[in-house]
């Protein structure tokens, strides 16, 4: 027997909630702007101008998973039984602990899992990535000195919890990161 409303889930991409807003803001400091200080205050605080990006999102959604009790062949992994509420009212969620384990449970022998694909959603994620950089016209061209941060705020974005309920010792912990930490990168671009 077919049961197509068991296989009803929200897409593993689907992210509810994304903000993402980007700015660039030229300091009034410089050639053609509202100040012109000269000396070598000019020199070095001249043609300096910021931009960034932030980005924060919800998390992806996941299956919970479980060995296979059907025997369909060696490699499958099957869906758990769904018990209750993962994430409950007043459910605190943490990286030891994202989701209620207990609202899931193995399988029968030769039984499919009653949770649906995609039931739980995993942590969001941040970032901050930002460049300062500077023109300084030079014969007839322009050379710009950057200066990029990405994730400069160092934010830790988690990865998945652990998804199986056969895997006891993992199950409903994170224990990874995505993304990368704060990365710096130097550069000098001759326009002409």
């Amino acid at each position: 027997m077919y049961d197509l409303a068991a296989d009803y889930g929200p897409l593993s991409i689907d992210i509810r909630r994304r903000f993402v807003t980007s700015f660039i803001y030229e300091l009034p400091i410089g050639s053609g702007r509202a100040k012109q200080p000269g000396g070598v205050v000019g020199a070095l605080a001249s043609n300096w101008n910021v931009n960034g990006i932030l980005t924060i999102s919800d998390g992806r959604p996941f299956s919970i998973t479980s060995t296979d009790r059907v025997q369909t062949g060696p490699g499958r992994i099957s869906r758990a039984n769904c018990t209750g509420d993962p994430v409950p009212s007043g459910f605190n969620q943490t990286i030891d602990h994202w989701f209620d384990t207990t609202a899931f449970a193995e399988p029968a022998a030769f039984t499919y899992g009653t949770c649906g694909p995609n039931t739980v959603t995993g942590p969001g994620s941040k970032s901050m990535n930002l460049s300062v950089f500077r023109s300084i016209p030079w014969n007839g061209r322009r050379l710009e000195l950057r200066i990029e941060s990405f994730n400069t705020l160092n934010w830790i974005n988690y990865g998945r919890p652990g998804q199986s309920v056969s895997n006891a010792a993992t199950f409903g912990k994170i224990s990874t990161s995505q993304g990368d930490p704060r990365e710096l990168q130097f550069a000098v671009k001759l326009y002409f």
